[in-house]
């Protein structure tokens, strides 16, 4: 994700005069730099002797990277108040991208599959199944939510909810080649980083540390926190709780997944037919 904001803020900074350039990339190599040298800590074996000075020295030079990347946004500007393609695709291969990047990396360290990582080959066909059930069931229920939250903003402050970022980007854009990459990303790529992050790595691994249910709770509000978006929390958190409810059901990551790439096929061509409506 901070690599993403750092290409973001240099491609921001072009449309805006009145800053030093070869300042603000030379900000975010130092800070790229930092943040990778906080990935590289974090893959190193550490041992129960070293866990404490290794994760404190990871820390800092994560977040001395993160400062780096804070300031590097800064002096760039403030985005455009449209998100456009080139924003969503770095955005979406910031997170969404590196996160399957780093899960292939992390299976590897521990000898283990996908398979086996997150219950693959558990009863594919029935897991499938659940999954395109629990889309058709949810659908209606989230857009009357989203319908009710929206009308609450709305009444509380007085403003217009703004849309989400990729809802942004599909209607933003009238170009057909754009709208069939925005497709590839929202309908395959944000259903698999996501739910191999949000279900399979933070929920699983809470869980089997031994909370079950901080695991539900924390992994739901982190899921719908990090779209970023008012009128779509309560509609994004009830259905992470489903999907969270789901893989602790079937046992198989794609029963989520399958849920969640029907979710975001559903608003696609729901935002192609109806545009800006």
């Amino acid at each position: 994700m901070c690599a993403g904001w750092l290409v973001l803020s240099l491609i921001y900074s072009k449309a805006h005069a009145g800053h030093d350039r070869t300042r603000l990339f030379a900000l975010a190599a130092v800070a790229a730099v930092f943040l990778g040298a906080a990935l590289i800590l974090l893959r190193k074996p550490w041992t129960a002797q070293s866990f404490l000075s290794a994760g404190l020295a990871a820390l800092i030079v994560f977040y001395v990277g993160l400062v780096l990347a804070m300031w590097t946004q800064h002096l760039a500007g403030p985005p455009p108040d449209k998100t456009s393609v080139t924003q969503m695709v770095v955005s979406m291969l910031s997170l969404q991208g590196a996160t399957l990047i780093l899960v292939v990396f992390f299976l590897k360290d521990q000898g283990m599959t996908w398979r086996d990582a997150f219950g693959l080959s558990n009863n594919t066909k029935r897991a499938i199944l659940f999954g395109l059930l629990a889309a058709a069931i949810f659908l209606p229920v989230a857009s009357n939510l989203k319908l009710l939250s929206e009308r609450g903003i709305e009444h509380f402050t007085h403003e217009h909810p703004v849309q989400q970022e990729a809802v942004q980007a599909i209607q933003t854009t009238s170009l057909w080649s754009y709208r069939v990459l925005l497709g590839i990303f929202t309908l395959v790529l944000a259903p698999l980083g996501e739910e191999v992050l949000f279900r399979g790595v933070l929920y699983s691994t809470i869980k089997q540390a031994g909370f079950p249910r901080i695991a539900f709770a924390l992994s739901s509000i982190a899921f719908a926190a990090i779209h970023m978006n008012a009128g779509t929390f309560v509609p994004l958190l009830l259905l992470a709780m489903l999907l969270a409810w789901l893989y602790n059901k079937t046992d198989n990551l794609l029963a989520p997944i399958t849920t969640h790439a029907a979710f975001n096929t559903a608003g696609f061509i729901y935002i192609l037919i109806h545009g800006n409506g």
